[in-house]
């Protein structure tokens, strides 16, 4: 492979001419025409840092950082170059910032031994793919796509998106459908890859000047060169990263907490309220319930009832009647109460569309926690009428950044009135997995769906092979079929949880079944059998005492 070698002033100039082999620029401390060769080309630029002196690369850096829309590389040595061999080609520029005592034919001759076997990379890497080069992959903890249990601390690093120095951190376990897709890629490309923990928790909101947090920040920092972690497209990340096509969709909806049984207590006197107690029509009046209950009490202290009814029936023949009468109230009641439990509402009501979230805020009963730099917060953000801007209107309260969700599920649990706002996947599995998804309530609402992709550095040339395997994947639905099988593992499992949960509920506190009514109805019913075994009994003697 050629090498095209520019120093000082002719850097700008030649960079505009058509030319097929990479541009290697050697710099000692002269940056001035490296603004002007940024504005002409747009290509992949290569830091090959052979020497100690930083100061040329960090004031190339901040050169380059907010007006170049490049690919950087910075490599520190000739390892690093061979890692990085498969990203070389007719397209790229390797600048190697020098200190002035430092020889360039050495370079030179390290360069071209790495550009060797560039060279022949180059003309093979479209049959063979990346052959061995390993990727540094970011992910971000969301199960099912991803998950990890086990990292170590592998450097500190200076974060210019950030500003700050963040830690490194090299996943060393990992599991999910994202990674059932990229060992899928991997084997088609073959490339192999590392791990790194997302250097502060988020997947990427914006900061200032169009930087980003999270692995959409590591992305812009070259901490990693692809991001997984089921990632949505976002019109802002877009304009600082690439991505792939989405693999999957997943949509927004909001989790409450379980609704509470409704107590049993004062059931027995549902029969007895207002809506349903019996009334007797007299005379074109209805009785009230009140006179019911009086006429009722003066005929069991069998005080004279002739107020009520002027007629000449004799209190034994009232007496009678309302034995019956109780016969039949009582099947009545049962009946009524067995509906009751049948028929009522036993759980406290829920919450499940966007119009019942809303009036349950402007009552000043609920609010609602969200994470920021979410497609759905833009999107309430974004709101200006309906459900979304009057839930966002001071409504809103930011939850505390976790890489997991489990700290914003116990706060939810702790706190009756909360309505948090996530994905819907992710919050299922996440809550299946933790062995608490029968303690939350999914509201019917979906709302803002969020396309998941695989995030690159911005204008990675390879993107196209990435769409070309991952399309193939999704055509045969192996893709849903390994959320699928996520999804029923963690529903047996959540069953499993929800039936020991049960079992012992009903070992420490039993409930009130139709057995038991049906059972208390015989009581009543043989008590009032001999309630009038004995009332006859009484009239017998009354008769026989009447007659002597």
């Amino acid at each position: 492979m050629s090498v095209t070698t520019l120093k000082g002033a002719s850097i700008g100039r030649s960079l505009g001419q058509n030319h097929t082999s990479p541009v290697v620029i050697l710099s000692c401390n002269s940056t001035a025409p490296l603004p002007e060769s940024i504005k002409i080309r747009t290509g992949r630029i290569l830091l090959l840092c052979l020497s100690t002196d930083w100061e040329s690369m960090q004031t190339f850096m901040n050169v380059i950082w907010y007006k170049a829309d490049v690919q950087i590389f910075i490599l520190r040595n000739e390892t690093a170059v061979q890692e990085k061999r498969g990203f070389v080609d007719e397209e790229s520029i390797i600048f190697i910032p020098l200190s002035p005592n430092f020889s360039h034919q050495e370079v030179l001759q390290r360069l071209g031994r790495v550009l060797r076997i560039q060279n022949e990379k180059a003309r093979t890497q479209r049959k063979h793919g990346f052959n061995g080069t390993t990727l540094r992959i970011g992910v971000k903890g969301n199960y099912p796509m991803m998950d990890y249990h086990t990292t170590e601390l592998i450097s500190t690093e200076f974060s210019r998106a950030r500003n700050k120095e963040v830690q490194r951190k090299e996943v060393l376990d990992t599991s999910g459908v994202d990674i059932l897709l990229l060992s899928t890629i991997a084997q088609e490309l073959n490339f192999t890859y590392r791990f790194f923990e997302t250097s502060d928790g988020h997947v990427g909101s914006p900061i200032h000047n169009g930087s980003f947090s999270g692995l959409i920040g590591d992305l812009q920092d070259n901490f990693v060169d692809i991001a997984l972690g089921a990632i949505s497209r976002t019109s802002e990340r877009q304009e600082a990263v690439s991505f792939s096509y989405p693999y999957f969709i997943d949509f927004n909806c909001f989790m409450t907490r379980a609704p509470k049984r409704n107590s049993n207590a004062f059931i027995i006197f549902g029969p007895y309220s207002q809506l349903t107690h019996p009334k007797e029509v007299h005379r074109s009046d209805a009785h009230r319930l009140s006179s019911s209950l009086l006429l009722t009490l003066q005929i069991i202290t069998c005080v004279s009832a002739h107020n009520q009814h002027r007629r000449r029936n004799a209190s034994q023949i009232l007496l009678s009647l309302w034995i019956l009468s109780a016969l039949v109230l009582s099947a009545a009641y049962a009946g009524s109460i067995v509906s009751f439990f049948a028929a009522s509402n036993q759980f406290e009501k829920t919450l499940d569309s966007l119009e019942d979230l809303t009036n349950a805020l402007e009552s000043g009963k609920y609010h609602v926690l969200y994470r920021p730099g979410t497609s759905a917060f833009s999107a309430f953000e974004d709101a200006e009428w309906g459900p979304y801007r009057t839930i966002r209107e001071g409504y809103f309260r930011e939850v505390t950044p976790s890489p997991y969700n489990d700290v914003n599920f116990k706060y939810i649990l702790e706190n009756e009135h909360v309505a948090f706002i996530t994905t819907e996947i992710a919050a299922k599995f996440s809550t299946a997995s933790l062995g608490i998804k029968h303690r939350f309530h999914f509201g019917k609402a979906r709302f803002v769906p969020m396309y998941k992709a695989i995030a690159f550095q911005k204008r990675f040339p390879y993107i196209e092979w990435f769409n070309d395997k991952m399309m193939k994947l999704m055509t045969c639905g192996i893709v849903d079929a390994w959320l699928q099988a996520a999804e029923d593992r963690e529903e047996r499992m959540s069953r499993q949880q929800l039936v020991l949960e049960k079992e012992a509920d009903v070992h420490k506190n039993q409930r009130i079944t139709v057995l038991h009514l049906q059972g208390a109805f015989y009581l009543l019913l043989i008590g009032l059998s001999c309630g009038g075994l004995c009332f006859v009994w009484e009239l017998i003697r009354h008769n026989k005492r009447y007659v002597s």
